[in-house]
């Protein structure tokens, strides 16, 4: 399943409840569960990855997170309801699900969608008339 996010800009990521990408078009997906980020590749290839808990991002990891301004160009959900993300600037997180919910996703004009748990994804889509 694709998520809403694929195709759109990230303007905003916060870390103050848990890890949150806003786009311009009034999406917004939360990671709650931990993730790997792998940052963009350097000039001799090297791509490193990073182990991230999204309720304590510490500062040293911040920086990491260069996705402001870049498109989202996958977003790929598994029936277990791992998470793939993959952005323009080459970084990309990996989520993968738990026993508790790991991530959800709001879009004005879409719905929501949320990994309750590993193997159990729930999405409510909501159609707007004359849309």
């Amino acid at each position: 399943m694709k998520l809403w996010i694929h195709d759109h800009r990230i303007a905003v990521v916060s870390f103050t409840e848990g890890l949150t990408f806003f786009t311009r078009d009034r999406i917004e997906l939360v990671i709650r569960t931990r993730c790997v980020l792998s940052t963009p590749a350097g000039d001799d290839g090297t791509v490193d990855t990073f182990p991230i808990s999204p309720a304590h991002v510490i500062d040293q990891q911040r920086p990491l997170f260069t996705m402001p301004g870049s498109l989202c160009d996958d977003a790929d959900v598994d029936d277990r309801g791992d998470l793939r993300l993959r952005f323009s600037d080459g970084s990309s997180i990996e989520v993968i699900a738990r026993s508790v919910p790991s991530w959800e996703i709001f879009s004005r004009n879409h719905g929501y969608a949320v990994c309750e748990r590993a193997g159990q994804v729930r999405v409510v889509e909501h159609h707007r008339v004359g849309a």
